[in-house]
């Protein structure tokens, strides 16, 4: 052995095991609790985005993987608003020079992230890539940061209750004229339409400025949360039971095989008599009765009972990706008692150790979310095949994220935040000191400049 590998290898080693006894050690700027309930959102993540299941149904065990669709990307934006607190001064908001600093952090980060987010989207996999809207309410959020929890929470429960009306109405008047912007649909019309999902970043950045190591406030915030779950999904299966039912026989899978699709009619099967038909020159011919295109008057109808409960129906319903007050309010429950769960669990040392690959996960997020993208834009239409492929991903990142959190410690794109962020907030820094200091010849000229007195 070399003197360079006799070096080399006992610091290596020593680098491992300071990671190791670091986790979890109280002092650490880290909470264990927050990173595993991170790493829940992302592989949450992984399955809805890989994984094909019916409808959620309580008595249908089979149907439980559909909880992870909408819940986990909401669960991933409540803790971003938990971030958001811990850079700016965690229980007790951060003021002056210091405030100014931690913005410029957020604001940079907010840049970077909407920088990664565009690229994801750019390889095209299909995928509602959520990190422009996160990026947009990174910035949103900079205005509150000097607001205690019970504001950040009454604001919240007042923009649940206004945002999804206010969003329905603004889709009504603008119809398809904004269809292709691309500010629009970050923000009201997008899978994650930021004036809705601002609620649940003011939620976590609320709950990051309580003392989330007390066990009172982590037994109040359970409580509100199976409140706001059992009253917000209680709610929706209200509104889902007035909603019309599907068609017999449909449904969202995709066919598993060929022969599950059903043939059509043959051409010499098709009796063209009566029937005008428009050669397109390419093949293609449509034929249609003579009277098909006749204009008639509309006959207007009053809406009926059924009419007005599917309507009320829609606007009640939780189902994920809804928009409605009840999604909001259920799958914000939902991420409070998951959160407050994963807190418990990293407080009770065997399963803080049982669950370190989910921490580690959830540790370097914003990389094993970008990993994921580009493995599913390589793997093309294969990573959708059937559920086997989201088991994949799941082991995959349990796997690599642990072995790089042992070996190298921070992810690799948080280390890259945290770096520029560090000197954006240190060029702030040394302008705002710039600007405050008084000039020498504005010292020389307020020291001698007039008579002593």
């Amino acid at each position: 052995m070399t003197t360079v590998d006799a070096v080399t290898e006992p610091s290596w080693r020593d680098s491992v095991r300071r990671r190791l006894r670091a986790y979890g050690t109280p002092g650490t700027s880290r909470i264990i609790g927050i990173d595993l309930a991170r790493g829940l959102a992302v592989l949450g993540m992984f399955v809805a985005h890989l994984g094909v299941s019916e409808a959620f149904d309580w008595g249908t065990p089979a149907t439980w993987q559909d909880l992870v669709n909408g819940r986990s990307s909401i669960l991933f934006a409540t803790l971003a608003g938990v971030s958001i607190a811990l850079i700016s001064g965690r229980r007790t908001p951060l003021d002056g020079l210091e405030l100014l600093q931690a913005r410029t952090r957020i604001l940079t980060r907010a840049v970077l992230i909407f920088a990664i987010g565009g690229v994801l989207e750019y390889v095209g996999t299909g995928v509602a890539v959520i990190l422009p809207m996160y990026a947009l309410l990174f910035v949103v959020s900079l205005p509150f940061l000097r607001w205690r929890s019970w504001q950040l929470f009454t604001l919240a429960g007042v923009l649940a209750l206004v945002m999804p009306f206010l969003q329905l109405v603004l889709t009504l008047l603008t119809g398809d004229h904004f269809a292709t912007s691309a500010f629009m649909d970050l923000l009201v019309s997008g899978v994650y339409p930021g004036m809705i999902w601002i609620v649940f970043v003011l939620t976590g950045l609320g709950v990051g400025r309580l003392d989330l190591g007390a066990t009172r406030v982590r037994l109040i915030l359970a409580g509100a949360g199976v409140l706001l779950a059992v009253v917000g999904y209680g709610l929706g299966a209200v509104g889902d039971a007035f909603s019309p039912e599907p068609p017999a026989g449909s449904s969202s899978s995709y066919p598993e095989s060929s022969d599950d699709y059903i043939e059509g009619v043959q051409p010499g099967e098709i009796d063209f008599d009566g029937l005008v038909c428009d050669d397109y020159g390419d093949g293609s011919v449509s034929c249609y009765p003579p009277d098909y295109y006749d204009s008639e008057e509309p006959v207007e109808e009053e809406p009926s009972l059924a009419d007005v409960g599917a309507a009320l129906g829609g606007l009640l319903s939780a189902q994920p990706h809804s928009g409605t007050t009840t999604e909001v309010m259920g799958s914000t429950g939902f991420a409070l008692c998951i959160i407050v769960l994963c807190l418990f669990a990293a407080s009770w040392r065997p399963s803080r150790w049982a669950l370190y690959p989910v921490a580690a996960v959830g540790s370097m997020a914003l990389t094993a979310y970008s990993v994921h993208i580009f493995a599913i834009s390589f793997l093309g239409e294969a990573a959708y095949e059937n559920n086997a492929m989201a088991v994949v991903f799941v082991v995959a990142g349990l796997v690599l994220c642990s072995a790089w959190a042992v070996t190298v410690g921070r992810g690799p794109l948080e280390r890259f935040l945290a770096h520029v962020s560090r000197r954006t907030a240190s060029f702030a820094r040394a302008g705002a000191e710039a600007s405050t200091t008084p000039s020498l010849e504005s010292q020389q000229q307020k020291s001698f400049g007039e008579p002593q007195k």
